[in-house]
């Protein structure tokens, strides 16, 4: 991600990732949300977010434990029907 803009900073662009990731918008309409933790395989977890916009979203993090600390190991959402994920926008 960090390449990515750097990069696109040196061609006055924007680069791959031009929206919030967390929330799947460019703007902060929030009026309500809901939070819960999923349980996953051993030694991860998902993380939902439920928000409310004009139309009800849902953005998952996607937790890697590592030693003693979680990691965002993706985040992934539906827009338009198709799944989403910020690994596939980087082609992991």
């Amino acid at each position: 991600m960090v390449e990515d803009q750097k990069a696109a900073a040196k061609r006055g662009e924007v680069g791959l990732l031009d929206f919030d990731h967390f929330i799947d918008a460019q703007d902060w309409e929030i009026s309500a949300f809901d939070i819960a933790v999923e349980d996953g395989a051993p030694g991860k977890a998902r993380h939902r977010q439920i928000q409310e916009f004009d139309k009800p979203a849902t953005v998952r993090l996607n937790l890697v434990k590592l030693k003693n600390e979680c990691r965002i190991g993706d985040i992934t959402w539906l827009r338009d029907g198709k799944a989403h994920s910020l690994r596939k926008i980087y082609g992991h």
